[in-house]
């Protein structure tokens, strides 16, 4: 018998089978799964790229305390001159991170989920390894629960010193966040083509912020023993060393924007709104790793105030008016030129704030700072 003459006949046809969810939730608790949600809404994803952002969405949450345990665990690695520990920790977890990425995205076909998963395992992999250094080895730092004291004292000193860098990371998500609903404002291939934009600059931003890094600890060992003198011509030599490379980046980006976009653009449109924004703001590299050097400056001397400024110049007090106002008066073009305008009149402002540091009339020593006082020229007594 037929299944049509079953179904005429009275009987009830098969039930169907339930539909298949895209993205499993293993692992991930319910509290996670609302921040995910508004996060994607706020970035100003479409509703119906809601649902297929949300697994790498929670996977973001989920690994939010490894990462900031191997932030803090690199950063006391750092300070003790202990470089080779973190880039050990980073080649694990990138290792880890790709194989998996290859494994459950390439293999198995899980898409966002195996891209968070393989996200999450990597900074698990990082935070494990610098742990693990930091207990055996650790030598002048060794983490310890029973040796915490949560006091007014300490959490100031850490919020002195680490709040520049804290504005900076906020006012770069913030920028990010606006950047992209102001994209998405002007269609789906220009919000594709910014944000590749984005992705393609990252390395550069990650290699002059990590070069900043490890001038820091030498700044402040140096400022700290009153040896002015040679913390600016640590400086110096650094700022040197970041424009060159920023020339010889900037000049790569602007000749190979076009074939960059070419080859990672899901569209003609996109590739065409990336490697207009690609060629803008590799023009503007010398001035990004200038403010980002003169960041590192201001706070490894401890000048809370100054460094917040100068941290938040590029992504909050320039970017965010130009992006309210440039795409406003010229379009395309204005959205396209805020990043590059904001890096210009950041590097402008921070020179202004950093003027008695770089040099003075009593630079031939060293002593930029007002409050220094140089041992090898005292004050005079009037």
């Amino acid at each position: 018998m037929s299944a049509a003459a079953s179904v005429r006949g009275g009987a009830k046809p098969p039930a169907a089978p339930p539909p298949r969810r895209s993205s499993p939730r293993w692992g991930f608790p319910p509290c996670f799964w609302r921040p995910g949600f508004f996060s994607l809404r706020l970035l100003g994803a479409p509703e119906s790229a809601v649902a297929a952002g949300l697994p790498y969405a929670r996977a973001v949450f989920v690994s939010g305390p490894p990462l900031c345990g191997a932030l803090v665990l690199s950063s006391l690695l750092r300070a003790q001159g202990k470089t080779l520990p973190n880039m050990a920790a980073a080649l694990v977890g990138s290792a880890l991170g790709a194989a998996l990425l290859l494994l459950l995205c390439g293999r198995m076909g899980l898409g966002a989920f195996g891209a968070g998963m393989a996200m999450l395992a990597r900074e698990a992999a990082t935070l494990a390894v610098l742990l693990a250094y930091t207990l055996r080895h650790g030598e002048l730092i060794r983490p310890s629960l029973r040796r915490v004291r949560l006091t007014r004292a300490v959490f100031s000193e850490i919020m002195r010193s680490g709040l520049p860098t804290l504005l900076r990371q906020g006012a770069t998500s913030v920028s990010a966040a606006l950047l992209s609903r102001v994209s998405a404002g002007f269609g789906a291939p220009v919000l594709a083509g910014m944000g590749l934009c984005a992705r393609a600059i990252m390395p550069f931003t990650s290699a002059v912020i990590g070069f900043g890094q490890g001038f820091q600890p030498v700044c402040g060992a140096a400022f700290g023993a009153k040896q002015t003198a040679r913390c600016q011509e640590a400086y110096r030599f650094c700022q040197r060393v970041a424009i060159a490379f920023s020339l010889a980046a900037g000049l790569a980006f602007f000749v190979f924007a076009p074939a960059l976009a070419a080859r990672f653009a899901p569209d003609a449109q996109a590739a065409e709104a990336a490697r207009r924004a690609l060629r803008l703001q590799s023009v503007a590299f010398p001035a990004q790793s200038a403010v980002i050097l003169m960041t590192m400056l201001t706070q490894a001397m401890g000048l809370t105030l100054r460094a917040s400024l100068v941290a938040t110049s590029r992504q909050a007090l320039f970017f965010l008016p130009l992006l309210a106002v440039l795409p406003r008066l010229f379009g395309l073009w204005g959205l396209l030129a805020c990043q590059s305008a904001s890096d210009l009149a950041a590097l402008g402002f921070s020179l202004a704030l950093t003027r008695g540091l770089r040099g003075s009339s009593s630079a031939r020593c060293g002593c930029s700072d007002a409050r220094t006082v140089c041992r090898s020229h005292p004050r005079s007594s009037s």
